[in-house]
């Protein structure tokens, strides 16, 4: 499948954030289920550089699954490696979640120590944006202080049963040959 390339200038200039470069981004999942349902997890991307960090989903029929006021979608990620830490230490281990809201474009991120979240102020550091069944989530690193992804990290997303786990120098795909990365503002 040929993924498009995902143009964001309007989303961007209506929340303020510029372009500031067109980067891939490598697929380092993908659902190995040979029929996925719609609203279901296809494959994860990661990118980071110095200052931000992009998470992209390509789910089953997104647009229609975004037509329902209700639509939302959570991404938990053992950023550390270290089942010790983070929400339900020695079962899980995750330290950080994304809460998305995704008719509203709208998201709530936080740090998990234990069972104690803590929210950050994300306000005008992140956008999200879609191109056809993929969603992007781009953020500033400065915007989650303590939260580092790790050259290989676990995450859950969506309807996904298990962790799934990721190395960010493992990938033979990337699902846009360029996606507009937000410059700093």
């Amino acid at each position: 499948m040929k993924n498009k390339t995902l143009f964001l200038l309007a989303s961007l200039a209506v929340s303020g954030i510029l372009h500031a470069e067109s980067v891939d981004i490598p697929v380092l999942y993908r659902n190995p289920a040979e029929e996925v349902k719609a609203g279901q997890l296809q494959a994860f991307g990661f990118y980071e550089n110095e200052t931000r960090i992009v998470l992209a989903f390509q789910i089953r029929d997104l647009q229609k699954v975004m037509e329902d006021p209700k639509s939302a979608m959570s991404f938990y990620a053992d950023t550390d490696d270290d089942l010790t830490t983070g929400r339900y230490p020695k079962n899980l281990g995750w330290d950080f979640q994304i809460n998305v809201m995704l008719k509203r474009k709208s998201a709530v991120m936080m740090k998990w120590t234990g069972s104690k979240a803590e929210n950050f102020n994300i306000k005008g550091k992140y956008t999200v944006s879609s191109d056809g069944d993929v969603l992007y989530i781009t953020f500033l690193k400065s915007a989650v202080p303590g939260i580092e992804f790790r050259q290989q990290f676990k995450f859950r997303a969506l309807q996904l049963r298990n962790n799934q786990r990721v190395d960010k120098k493992k990938s033979d795909e990337v699902f846009a040959e360029k996606f507009e990365l937000p410059a700093d503002k």
